[in-house]
C-alpha cells in the first residue's frame, strides 16, 4: 500500500559498507531537496539527496520508472543520470532490482505513514474517530500534500501490476504504525462490510487514491479532464473513496459461489 511504512534503513543485500552507509543516510540531516513533499503549510517534508549517493540514486530510478515504466529503464541508465560511472553500484547498495524497488518505497513512506497518524490523532481529539469520512481524508490527504515535483505516486502506479512486489508491500503493513489503527477505525465506520470484503476496498480506495492523483496533471495538460482546484479535486476524491468503502455488500447467489469455488453441486 501507497503509505506502508518498513524500518529504514532495510537490510539492503551488499558488503557491510553498503549498510552502514545507509544507516548513515537515514540518521543524518539530510541536504539538497529532491523532489521534497510538503505539509500542507507547505513545509517541505521530503527526501534530499547528493549526487553519486544512494539517495541520489533512489530519487533518479523513481524519476525514470514513474516515467518510462519498470522494464523500460536499466540500471546503467539509473546510475549514469545518478552521476556513477559504474552501473553495478545499484547491486552494491540494493542487491537487485526488485531490492531498489523496494526501497523507494521504504524512502519515501515513513513521511507519509507519520503524517497519516497525525491526520488519525486529530480525528480523535475532535472525538470523529470513527467518522468515515474523516477516515478517508486521513488516508488521502498525505499523498495530495506531497510536493508536485514528486514523482513518487507515478512510481506506485506503475509498480502495482507488477505481482513480484505482492510480497515487498506486504512485508510493510507489519511494520506500519499506522495501518493497523486505519484499519481498526474502517472496522467501526463499516459494520455492514465483512472483514474480508473490508480489506480488499482498503486496497482498492488506496489505488484509486495513487492512480487519481498521479494522473492528474497529465489530464489536465491534455483536456481530457477539466483542471479544478486543488480543494475541489480533493473533495471529489474524498467522495469517491469513501462511495467504494460504504457500498452495500451483495452477497453472490449459492450458485455463483459454488462456480467460483469449482463446486459441483449437481
Amino acid at each position: 500500500m501507497y503509505y506502508l511504512e518498513l524500518q529504514v534503513p532495510v537490510k539492503y543485500a551488499g558488503s557491510s559498507a553498503a549498510s552502514q552507509e545507509m544507516q548513515s543516510m537515514s540518521s543524518a540531516a539530510p541536504v539538497a531537496a529532491v523532489h521534497e513533499p510538503r505539509t500542507a503549510r507547505g513545509q517541505r517534508t521530503g527526501v534530499r539527496a547528493r549526487r553519486g549517493t544512494p539517495e541520489e540514486l533512489l530519487v533518479t530510478a523513481e524519476r525514470l520508472i514513474a516515467t518510462n515504466g519498470v522494464d523500460t529503464v536499466s540500471l546503467r541508465q539509473i546510475a549514469g543520470e545518478a552521476g556513477c560511472r559504474n552501473p553495478s553500484v545499484i547491486h552494491y547498495h540494493f542487491g537487485s532490482r526488485i531490492g531498489l524497488l523496494r526501497a523507494i518505497v521504504e524512502l519515501r513512506a515513513p513521511w507519509i505513514d507519520r503524517r497519516l497518524r497525525q491526520l488519525l490523532d486529530d480525528l480523535t481529539s475532535e472525538h470523529r474517530q470513527y467518522d468515515l469520512r474523516g477516515v478517508v481524508e486521513a488516508m488521502a490527504r498525505p499523498l495530495l500534500e506531497l510536493d508536485e515535483s514528486s514523482h513518487y505516486l507515478a512510481f506506485l502506479a506503475r509498480l502495482y501490476a507488477r505481482p513480484e512486489m505482492e510480497d515487498a508491500f506486504a512485508s510493510m503493513v507489519g511494520s506500519t504504525h499506522s495501518i493497523p489503527l486505519l484499519q481498526e477505525r474502517l472496522r467501526v465506520a463499516l459494520p455492514h462490510v465483512p472483514s474480508d470484503v473490508r480489506l480488499q476496498r482498503l486496497q482498492m480506495a488506496a489505488d484509486l487514491a495513487v492512480t487519481t492523483i498521479a494522473n492528474r496533471p497529465a489530464r489536465e495538460a491534455s483536456g481530457s479532464t477539466p483542471p479544478l482546484p486543488s480543494e475541489q479535486f480533493a473533495q471529489l476524491l474524498f467522495d469517491a473513496m469513501v462511495g467504494l468503502l460504504a457500498a452495500p455488500h451483495t452477497t453472490a447467489p449459492p450458485e455463483t459461489q459454488a462456480s467460483l469455488a469449482g463446486v459441483d453441486r449437481t
